[in-house]
């Protein structure tokens, strides 16, 4: 029988009184014949729950209650647009149970979005790490804390390492707090192979001299000697196929056959990097331009063989090939619909920055059609161009047409002014304008000139057009160009 490595002191998230949990009332809340859903607290202990009666642990009431709470805490701040609690249920569904409970846990700290540790777990973390001119550092491991050092072992960190939050910071604290929360209920082997989980989501790591996935390998290798976990070979693979499911579960929406969706949760990520576009002001066209910029320049860097996870046969051969081709196919139109994206966005801003100078995108554009229809620029663009190009990108023009998924809280699913220039510009010659932009919006003296005497002159003076009827502050800086053409009205 194996045996239970020496515990250290016991997690010191207590929680906090909130009352009990009721239990679901099935009843006929929403209508005939429809049932009311379970809330998100509720899901959790659901989970946990059903996790530990699978895994034949025993746990209370009150802490399934206590966990779930701390990671609906974590995980519903400001920022969270796509790291939330939905993202949970969403890659947890089906999945076992030690699978489960990584998961659970494995967003809980998102430093770069949260402004720092979660609110509820800064006293439980704050021993782990310090933060020194913006950079998170380890601290020294307390001789005590062998739980905090089982965890440090099988990410492989020291102390003193600065850690970075794109290379294992978020994903170390969340390991951390999950193994802190789940001692007092769980063997240490099951606590380091839900840490062996955690760890695999590190994402978009190059394979280099070692593949990660083998180094993590070595080192839960190496924990389950030094913390005598007593996990068997077999046991070890298992671990390690564990967290191979769990990472390629965390980025499964690269290998979306619906290429709508994949973008849908790209779009869930921008407000989480960018703070602009969380709805709390209005945001500037520069603004979601340069949201546009990061992700496209992101997507363009990023090679579809970082993406998923292999070790073993976990998955197989033929299920990574599928997985990677998904991935790189969704990657290239993903990089040419921001791209596309991107066109327009740099027209708006260089008429705004000729016109008076960066502004609300609402100025230009009109209010996002929440409720009821509003007044957008698109009212005043033409049905279809004149001339249209014979390079188009059937792909991104039916995603421009068509739309994404979804609406999103910063920016509507369809993009009309972006698939206008589309069919007007073509493929090539919009990938080259979009570069011509790049620089021109940087240029401090005159931003966005260059751009516009580099676009057709019949394009710009319909776009000034169509913006001088919403914009209505600057309609006669606007129809001056739509009237005289760039050259003649800026000079």
């Amino acid at each position: 029988m194996a045996q239970e490595a020496p515990t250290s002191r016991r997690s010191r998230y207590k929680g906090r009184a909130r009352g009990r949990l009721p239990a679901l009332e099935k009843r006929n809340a929403m209508g005939e014949g429809q049932t009311a859903k379970p809330s998100e607290l509720q899901r959790l202990v659901r989970r946990f729950t059903a996790a530990f009666l699978e895994l034949g642990q025993q746990a209370t009431s009150e802490q399934f209650e206590r966990w779930s709470i701390l990671v609906h805490e974590c995980m519903s701040g400001r920022g969270r647009q796509f790291h939330n609690v939905e993202h949970v249920f969403d890659i947890s569904s089906g999945a076992p149970p030690i699978e489960t409970l990584a998961i659970c846990f494995h967003d809980a700290v998102y430093c770069q979005v949260d402004g720092g540790l979660p609110h509820p777990v800064e006293e439980v973390l704050t021993d782990a790490v310090e933060l020194n001119e913006g950079q998170y550092i380890l601290r020294p491991i307390q001789e005590d804390d062998r739980l905090m050092a089982m965890v440090t072992t099988i990410f492989g960190f020291e102390a003193g390492q600065v850690l970075s939050p794109y290379a294992g910071l978020n994903e170390f604290l969340s390991a951390l707090l999950a193994a802190r929360s789940l001692e007092p209920a769980l063997p240490w082997s099951i606590l380091a192979e839900i840490v062996t989980c955690i760890e695999a989501t590190i994402p978009f790591r190059g394979k280099g001299e070692v593949d990660p996935t083998y180094a993590l390998a070595d080192r839960l290798s190496a924990a389950n000697e030094r913390f005598e976990l007593n996990l068997s070979d077999e046991q070890q693979l298992e671990a390690l196929h564990r967290a191979v499911r769990v990472s390629n579960r965390d980025v499964g929406n690269f290998a979306s056959e619906d290429a709508r969706w994949f973008l849908d949760n790209t779009w869930k990520l921008l407000p989480e990097t960018n703070d602009s576009l969380r709805g709390q002001r209005l945001y500037t066209i520069g603004e979601y331009r340069l949201a546009m910029a990061k992700m496209e320049g992101f997507l363009s860097f990023l090679d579809s063989d970082v993406v998923f996870r292999a070790y073993l046969n976990q998955p197989t051969d033929e299920e990574y090939a599928v997985m990677r081709t998904r991935a790189e196919a969704n990657i290239a139109l993903g990089c040419r619909y921001l791209r596309a994206k991107l066109l327009a966005a740099s027209l708006l801003e260089a008429l705004a920055m000729q016109t008076g100078g960066d502004a609300p995108i609402s100025l230009f554009m009109g209010d996002l059609p929440v409720d009821v229809p509003t007044i957008r620029l698109e009212s005043y663009l033409p049905p279809r161009p004149g001339t249209e190009a014979t390079d188009m990108d059937a792909d991104v023009l039916d995603l421009l047409e068509k739309g994404r998924a979804n609406d999103s809280g910063f920016d509507m699913k369809r993009s009309p002014l972006a698939a206008h220039l589309h069919r007007r510009l073509g493929q090539v010659e919009s990938d080259r304008l979009a570069n011509v932009a790049k620089e021109s919006l940087g240029d401090k003296e005159n931003p966005g000139r260059a751009f516009l005497d580099a676009l057709p002159d019949p394009t710009v003076r319909m776009v000034a057009e169509a913006c001088a009827h919403l914009a209505t502050t600057r309609s006669e800086a606007l129809r001056a160009i739509a009237a005289q053409g760039v050259a003649a009205a800026l000079g």
